[in-house]
């Protein structure tokens, strides 16, 4: 009996933990952002950017001391694959992404794909399974020259991933606008606590 509680007491806590990145939580303190042993780029008031150990960038935004938002953004070093978030590597199609949540998420309506010098990013977001309020949402590009060569080419397998986003849900949709367009098959996305 005391086993079996013991086994319960384990799988409950680690399924109750959020996923997070780089040691920190969403709701995690401003006096544990300041303790990363990351190089800080820059910083203000509300928000901090450090340089991870790989050479990609980690931003960190608080509201009254606590981590509201936090982003992981792909430098597009091969050295810089591995991210913040367990599982995931930066230069993964879309698709390999929604297979691995299991969902084809949702996507921001007031975020229409943005083009750059490059290519066009597309922001989709996925309800994180088992934690109400958590939002986590993946930035991925699809190159010109794939756009151009390719018209027929599907978006999931040749947009890349370029960036994460977990995010308090009310904060997010504070900057990125409310509401939701979801796929077909919008579930909450089961994602790996470090």
């Amino acid at each position: 009996m005391l086993l079996a509680a013991v086994i319960t007491c384990f799988f409950t806590d680690a399924a109750a933990q959020p996923p997070g990145m780089a040691g920190l939580q969403i709701g995690s303190t401003l006096e544990e952002v300041l303790s990363l042993d990351m190089e800080l780029l820059i910083h203000n008031d509300f928000a901090y950017k450090f340089n991870t150990p790989n050479g990609n960038e980690f931003s960190v935004t608080h509201d009254n001391g606590k981590v509201v938002y936090m982003e992981n953004t792909w430098m597009y070093e091969s050295s810089g694959e591995s991210s913040l978030i367990p599982g995931f590597a930066f230069g993964s199609s879309l698709k390999e992404v929604q297979r691995k949540l299991g969902s084809g998420g949702f996507f921001f309506p007031s975020i229409p794909p943005t083009r750059t010098e490059e290519g066009i990013l597309l922001f989709n977001g996925f309800d994180v399974a088992g934690h109400d309020g958590l939002v986590f949402a993946v930035i991925t590009e699809i190159s010109l020259e794939d756009m151009e060569n390719d018209e027929q080419a599907m978006v999931v397998d040749k947009a890349r991933l370029v960036g994460m986003v977990l995010a308090d849900k009310e904060y997010l949709e504070s900057i990125w606008g409310p509401g939701r367009n979801p796929s077909e098959n919008d579930v909450p996305a089961r994602i790996q606590a470090p």
